[in-house]
This record gives structure tokens, C-alpha cells and sequence, in this order.
């Protein structure tokens, strides 16, 4: 019987190794080499896209495919790091490397919702809408588009879109939301607003829009963003929008010549004309583009419209000003949108645009006009005093929120009821 039992527990031996063999090295580290580095907003990594190699303590390797991804999905646009987490006989190992998740789709059309990460950080409402579409145009025959709600003679409430001055825009994407404190701050490192750690009960202070902010500040924070989340040309250069020269060979990021290159991908401004566009809901055959405000109509008679003691309850279901804000700014999106789904281009803070301002809309039109049509217009080609500003603010009266109402200010301006939104070209 003994000699049974010692063959047997020799023969474990010879098919099982002695006791230290089933010991297995210690997990150590894993490498990661990725094969893929750009993705868009809805993708996940797949496992051929990387590949995940599991380092030991007696210096041994293996190739390994029972590891976890996170994130599981992609949904925010920017910089993104990616962990990959193995396991392994009670070890757990992590290592990271990043990606770039775009908002496009392969005809180049950003993707609704998509928020932007900025240094790893998820920047809430800071999606964006395709205002035309790529591949085709928008187009706007001159006339009276203010007569619905203003019967007035001054020319600050006609818009741009007045009698004789056909308008033909390029496709573009605008930011649903006025730019917000806590994006501006994750781009630039700044925090310049006036109403930044003044509370305004039950809404979240990074969400309410960046203000103080002058011209200058609205495109260096714009060619910053541009280059933050890597927006190439072909060539696989940053596109920026602004430059310091004519030529186009430095971008902008301080002093006072800025030079447009305008149909660039980075971020920009909004010329006048696309802004109202978009302010209107981005299609004339709709009878909310001839409204007052975005996507809402005024309760007031066009004779009471210019009255500045006038309440408009209308305004009131859109946007922020003098009546309904309690004197301060408010988290952006919290009103109704326009048509397009475009949040606060009534109220909240006035908004910059990129053109020079002059009183006379179409004095430099000829700078445009091909065939009759004036194309992208970007305002005066010379140098003036003022840039042109839009949309009114939390302080002002219900006229100066219509989505026509054509207002200037000093570049240099930087008050706390100014702020900006930014869109780019498809």
C-alpha cells in the first residue's frame, strides 16, 4: 500500500512539477503601443487598435488580450487619455497614452452634443451646431426682415439682411452656447469675470458665461482652442483663423494687428452676417427668421418695440436682460433656443463679431460681390475704431437683444456684460 501511494505522488510530480512551479512570475508592468490615435465622438478602441504587452520579474514578456479600456466610449472632443488596465494573479497594472477625438464625421460635419476636452478635462455645453451645411450654401435676398417688429427709421435694428443686399454665406458650425468661464479658463488659464464666484442660486458658476472679455482677448482664446485640440489644413499644420500678418505666417496671440484668414478650420469669431444668420434660426423660408428675437417673436407693438421702459414677455421665454436677469449674467442654455437649437443670441452678454463696424452695412460691399452677390461678407476692409457687437445683454432693454439690433464697441472694450461665441468654417 505504501509503495502505491509513493508512486503516486511521484507521478503527481512528474505531471504537476514541484511546489515552487506553480508559482507564476510577478506581474510587473504593461506597455501599451497604440495603432490608432484619432477618433471621433461615438467611436471605442478597438482591440486592434492597440497592443498590450505584460512585463514580469524574472524578465519575461507576453502579449496579452484580457485587458479593460476606459473610456468605453468616446463622447467629448479634445485631447482624451485613454487607460488600459490588465489583471493578472491578483495584480492590476495600468498604463495610459493618449488620443484626439474629433467632432467630425468623414464629410467633415461636427457632431451635435459633443462637448470638448481641454487637458483632460470635460468642458460642459460646449457643443456645436452646423449652421449650412457642408457642400452647400446658405443664401438671403435683401429686404425688409426688421418690419414684422420694428417700423422705425433708425438703422441700428435693419440688420444685414436689407433691401437690395443679397447675401450668399459658406458653410459654418457655431457653438450652441456662449463660451462659458469654466471652458474659457481650461484654454487660457484665466479667470477675468466680473460675476465669477458671485452666485447666482441654483445654477453652476462655471457654466455662466466668460465675461470681461475684450475683442482682443475673444480671438487669442480662439486660435489658443485651435491649437489645444489640434485643428490641422491639409498640410498638417494648426489652421488658425488669425495671424499677425498678411501673409499668414504668424499666428496671432497679442498686440493689435490681426489679420483674417477666413476660411481656415480653426475657431474664430462669427462675421455679422453669419451671426445674424444664425441669430434668425438659418432659414428665410421659416417665418422665424423675420422675428425679433432668436426664434421668438415680440408681444410689442412694432410703434412701442424702441420704447427702452418697454417688458417683453416673449424675451422673457429666450432670453436674459434688464427685466427678468436680476442685473447679472446666467448659466447659458437655461432659456429656450432659437429654431436651430442655438442657446442665449438674445441676451445674457452682448456677443463680439469679427467685422470692423460701420454704420453703413453695405459701404464695402464691392470688396464681396461677384455677380451681384455679396459673398461672406466680413465687414469694412479698412482699419475703423470699433468692432461690431450683437445679440444685447442682461442689462439692457428688450430692442437691443433683437437679432438685427447693429452695435459697436472699442476692441479693447472689456466689460462685464461683454463675453462671445465662436463657431468655424466646414
Amino acid at each position: 500500500m505504501k509503495k502505491i501511494l509513493l508512486l503516486v505522488a511521484i507521478v503527481a510530480v512528474i505531471f504537476t512539477g514541484c511546489p515552487e512551479s506553480l508559482e507564476s512570475p510577478e506581474l510587473v508592468a504593461i506597455n501599451v503601443t497604440p495603432n490608432k490615435v484619432v477618433y471621433k465622438v461615438g467611436e471605442s478602441v478597438a482591440p486592434s487598435d492597440v497592443e498590450v504587452v505584460a512585463t514580469y520579474g524574472d524578465g519575461t514578456t507576453k502579449a496579452v488580450s484580457n485587458y479593460a479600456i476606459s473610456p468605453v466610449v468616446f463622447s467629448a472632443v479634445g485631447k482624451v487619455s485613454v487607460a488600459v488596465i490588465y489583471s493578472e494573479n491578483n495584480a492590476i497594472k495600468t498604463a495610459t497614452y493618449e488620443v484626439t477625438v474629433t467632432n467630425e464625421d468623414l464629410g467633415g460635419v461636427p457632431v451635435e452634443n459633443a462637448n470638448m476636452v481641454i487637458d483632460g478635462v470635460e468642458c460642459l455645453k460646449t457643443s456645436e451646431k452646423v449652421v449650412i451645411p457642408k457642400g452647400s450654401f446658405g443664401f438671403v435676398t435683401g429686404g425688409d426682415y426688421f418690419s414684422t417688429y420694428y417700423k422705425g427709421t433708425d438703422d441700428s435694428l435693419h440688420g444685414v439682411f436689407i433691401t437690395d443686399r443679397n447675401i450668399k454665406l459658406s458653410p459654418f458650425s457655431m457653438s450652441k452656447y456662449e463660451v462659458t468661464q469654466q471652458l474659457y479658463e481650461a484654454v487660457t488659464g484665466d479667470a477675468p469675470s466680473w460675476f465669477f464666484g458671485k452666485e447666482a442660486t441654483g445654477e453652476v458658476q462655471a457654466l455662466r458665461p466668460v465675461e470681461q472679455i475684450s475683442w482682443y482677448d475673444a480671438v487669442a482664446f480662439c486660435n489658443t482652442l485651435t491649437e489645444k485640440l489640434g485643428i490641422k489644413d491639409e498640410n498638417g499644420k494648426i489652421d488658425y483663423a488669425y495671424y499677425v500678418d498678411k501673409n499668414y505666417k504668424t499666428p496671432y496671440m497679442t498686440g493689435t494687428d490681426v489679420y483674417f484668414k477666413q476660411h481656415s478650420k480653426g475657431y474664430r469669431l462669427p462675421t455679422e452676417a453669419e451671426w445674424e444668420f444664425a441669430a434668425r434660426g438659418g432659414d428665410p423660408s421659416l417665418k422665424t427668421f423675420f422675428y425679433s428675437f432668436a426664434g421668438f417673436q415680440t408681444t410689442l407693438k412694432p410703434s412701442l418695440f424702441y420704447d427702452g421702459d418697454a417688458t417683453d414677455n416673449s424675451l422673457d421665454v429666450c432670453g436674459w436682460y434688464i427685466d427678468n436677469s436680476s442685473d447679472m449674467t446666467h448659466e447659458v442654455g437655461l432659456k429656450e433656443p432659437n429654431s436651430l437649437g442655438l442657446y442665449d443670441m438674445s441676451g445674457n452678454v452682448t456677443e463680439w463679431c469679427w467685422d470692423w463696424y460701420h454704420q453703413d452695412l453695405a459701404l464695402y460691399d464691392n470688396s464681396y460681390i461677384i455677380d451681384g452677390v455679396v459673398i461672406d461678407p466680413a465687414g469694412p476692409v479698412d482699419k475703423c475704431y470699433e468692432r461690431v457687437i450683437r445679440g444685447g445683454d442682461y442689462s439692457l432693454p428688450p430692442y437691443f437683444c433683437a437679432v438685427s439690433m447693429h452695435h459697436s464697441c472699442s476692441p479693447d472694450g472689456s466689460y462685464k456684460s461683454y463675453g462671445f461665441r465662436i463657431c468655424r468654417s466646414l
